[in-house]
């Protein structure tokens, strides 16, 4: 189910736009670089980064002293730098997955659990793919989408040219962009066969969300999964996927159907939505984006964290 795109707005030819798209070439060229001279110099960029006093690294610094309290202050230390390291890598990841060959991806895919994806086609139900926002989601979904027909929700920068770019990278993998508040275009996506990816790890601000547990804390949580399953009649399937630690590509690793998903209890269904969030994070903590102000949002009376 293609998914038009109707702004056409944006000239490539203004010329207000010319210095982005020539950053946006330079940029593009670093895909064709040898796999493993992108993941150095990507950890490289990552440790410039580290060293930088961007707020975004006392946010992440906050998160992880949250999230890992059994850490002491060299252990989150030490966690921080792999993370930015991560992020550094995540620069050439994101370039792979917008414009990279899907002859070159191929190679970088180890995918296991597929079964549970056709157990779910063979009950005629929708799928939505649970997933996280780790620093290699970009190519990940892109390394995915060569197996099935995926579709994405999506938010764009507000800078127009930028935007019209990511989208126009990313229209030629997916079988839909959906904004968040399409739910009518999404429930129709699931409902025709198309996988649909969703990574609920977002505060939204006090927009049908509840609080539910994540790390401990009550971390403010949209409740679409539970709502989208109900509507599209699917099944929700986890799936982690992990950088390798030896450079040789990514784990895409399918899990079971969540079982009784959706339930009557629409907590309930958030809770286990973050407890499977968290358990993928805790697997590879390193990677995961934690510099997102996860728990910006905090109960009525309770101090805020950043």
């Amino acid at each position: 189910m293609k998914q038009k795109n109707k702004d056409k707005s944006i000239s490539y030819l203004n010329p207000r736009g010319w210095p982005l798209l020539l950053f946006i070439g330079l940029y593009r060229l670093l895909i064709f670089l040898p796999y493993r001279w992108q993941l150095k110099l990507g950890k490289l960029a990552g440790n410039l980064l580290y060293r930088l006093p961007i707020a975004s690294k006392t946010h992440a610094r906050t998160n992880i002293k949250l999230c890992y309290p059994e850490y002491d202050e060299q252990q989150r230390e030490a966690l921080l730098r792999a993370n930015f390291q991560s992020l550094g890598i995540a620069i050439f990841e994101t370039g792979m997955g917008w414009w990279a060959s899907n002859k070159r991806l191929r190679k970088l895919a180890h995918v296991s659990g597929a079964e549970h994806f056709h157990r779910a086609q063979a009950q005629g139900k929708g799928i939505i793919v649970l997933g996280a926002h780790f620093t290699c989601l970009e190519l990940v979904g892109r390394l995915f989408s060569q197996y099935s027909d995926f579709a994405v929700i999506y938010r764009n920068p507000k800078h127009p040219l930028l935007s019209r770019l990511i989208t126009d990278a990313r229209r030629p993998h997916y079988s839909g962009l959906f904004k968040r508040n399409d739910i009518r275009g999404i429930v129709k996506c699931i409902q025709s066969g198309v996988y649909f990816w969703y990574s609920p790890d977002i505060d939204p601000g006090r927009q049908r969300g509840i609080f539910a547990p994540f790390f401990g804390y009550p971390a403010y949580t949209l409740t679409a999964t539970s709502r989208l399953a109900k509507l599209a009649n699917a099944v929700v399937l986890p799936v982690s996927h992990y950088r390798r630690d030896d450079g040789n590509g990514y784990d895409l690793i399918v899990h079971p159907a969540l079982d009784n998903f959706p339930s009557e209890d629409i907590e309930a269904d958030t809770h286990r939505v973050n407890q499977t969030v968290e358990n993928m994070v805790r697997e590879k903590p390193e990677q995961y984006l934690w510099l997102y102000r996860r728990f910006k949002t905090r109960p009525q009376g309770e101090e805020r964290f950043y």
